[in-house]
């Protein structure tokens, strides 16, 4: 694969490069790695979903419950007239 850079990108990534002890395309390897991984999404079962959403509700069940008018700009807002 070969891809053309700006002269000025190139050189910013070769300074990085050299900056970290290593070889520019390593360098933009790694860039591309990271950032395909940062955007890559999360595959998984339906079970899998649930299980996380369980685990990530737990102990909040003392929460109260709001009411629908609590979720309106109306009852958001109802103190600050």
């Amino acid at each position: 694969m070969h891809i053309q850079l700006r002269p000025e990108v190139e050189a910013y990534l070769q300074e990085q490069a050299e900056a970290q002890g290593t070889s520019l395309e390593a360098y933009v390897q790694t860039l591309i790695e990271q950032t395909v991984m940062l955007v890559k999404p999360e595959t998984g079962s339906e079970e899998e979903f649930e299980a996380a959403m369980d685990a990530l509700s737990e102990g909040l069940d003392h929460l109260p419950i709001l009411s629908s008018d609590a979720l309106t700009r109306e009852g958001i807002y109802r103190d600050d007239d």
